[in-house]
């Protein structure tokens, strides 16, 4: 968390903690934001493959003082210390899932696109409609899918595969592209690199080519290009059904390949 929070400093330093004409998130909920990625951080010593992304959402004042209701979570998770409150990551539970919650979070629309890339690091894609009904809020029971969507983390977490964002704030989306750059450069140098380098992954699939632009030099200086592969952002505009199947088998593939599920 030190770096997490001399990397904050760094970029206040830089006046990049106002973009787009609104401030960033505050230390303190990017502090929470990390407290759900160290949770769902393998062992160490056993991360694989790391998705490096940019995943997590801005998240509004008011939703960050809601708390998810403990008794519509799993106990396992609860018995682990998971964390509680609300903030617009994947990590968090109660992000798109509203039925968490006594008072509805402002814009919890969640990132159901990242839910499909991590469900076909799980599971093969076969190109159904109903192939990711698990996972999806018009799709299935609350109760079933909150479980699913537990196990499926608990499951990629003992894989070793992991989803870090490449900036410590959200920066995902923003029009000012050089003050993005300029962002993804400074919590590279200041924390992103070290923790990649700490966890030592096998593969690292870079997801988006706005990180790739920005990055993809410095990630293949430490780590060589054989050990990284560039993939569009779940939601890019991709030209056909078969286009983005074709990047969702070879994320599966390649999870298979470098952490491959422990035999039953």
């Amino acid at each position: 968390m030190d770096s997490v929070k001399q990397c904050y400093s760094q970029l206040r330093r830089q006046g990049l903690l106002s973009l787009d004409g609104r401030p960033v998130e505050s230390e303190q909920k990017v502090c929470t934001v990390e407290e759900y990625r160290q949770f769902w951080k393998p062992a160490s010593g056993k991360t694989r493959v790391i998705l490096l992304a940019e995943s997590h959402r801005f998240t509004e004042d008011p939703s960050f003082d809601t708390e998810m209701i403990g008794s519509l979570l799993p106990s396992w998770l609860l018995d682990q210390g998971y964390p509680m409150r609300f903030v617009q990551l994947i990590y968090c539970l109660g992000c798109g899932e509203n039925c968490l919650f006594d008072s509805k979070p402002s814009g919890n629309t969640g990132t159901p696109q990242f839910w499909k890339l991590l469900y076909a690091c799980q599971h093969s894609p076969d190109g159904s409609h109903s192939f990711f009904d698990p996972i999806l809020v018009s799709r299935s029971a609350a109760a079933n899918r909150i479980e699913t969507k537990s196990s499926l983390l608990a499951q990629l977490k003992r894989r070793g595969i992991w989803l870090l964002d490449a900036s410590i704030v959200a920066a995902a989306g923003l029009r000012d592209r050089r003050g993005y750059a300029n962002v993804l450069r400074c919590c590279w140098e200041m924390h992103i690199r070290q923790v990649l380098e700490r966890q030592a992954p096998q593969h690292i699939v870079v997801v988006g080519h706005g990180v790739a632009n920005v990055l993809l030099s410095q990630l293949t200086a430490v780590f060589g290009m054989n050990r990284i592969t560039v993939m569009p952002q779940p939601q890019a505009r991709q030209p056909t059904s078969d286009d983005r199947l074709k990047h969702l088998m070879a994320l599966h593939n390649i999870c298979r390949q470098h952490a491959p599920a422990p035999s039953s």
